[in-house]
């Protein structure tokens, strides 16, 4: 069963935001990983960086370290029917979650699912099990 409630969309995508940036922190205590490769893995994914700024703010309400310039916004954004961004059903079937960090805007869901693939190729990649 999926979330269609605007409110479980963004619960669930702070959840995932959360859990996803908590694994550098599982990788380092772990030693799966080398710290130099994990470092520039990070740095070299800006996405990572929103990932976990979006974490923070959603847990602690502030940053005091962020990875922009700027503290990210969370915004829902109107879609109408004739939007090519409307998806009927999305967060009652006209508007859209976006971050804004910096200068560029995320799709909440787009941004989940590239952290997600950046994972899973970092992972592959480092045979870790």
């Amino acid at each position: 069963m999926g979330a269609s409630d605007k409110d479980d969309i963004l619960d669930f995508s702070f959840a995932f935001f959360q859990s996803c940036a908590m694994l550098p922190d599982w990788l380092t205590h772990s030693k799966a990983v080398c710290q130099d490769d994990l470092a520039s893995f990070l740095r070299a994914h800006p996405e990572l960086g929103v990932c976990r700024d979006v974490s923070n703010v959603t847990k602690h309400y502030t940053l005091t370290s962020a990875s922009q310039t700027h503290e990210v916004s969370i915004l829902r954004e109107y879609c109408p029917p004739n939007s090519p961004y409307f998806r009927g059903g999305y967060c009652d079937g006209n508007a859209r979650f976006l971050i804004v960090a910096d200068d560029k805007n995320y799709e909440v869901r787009e941004l989940a699912h590239t952290c997600l693939e950046l994972w899973r190729g970092y992972l592959k990649s480092v045979n870790t099990t």
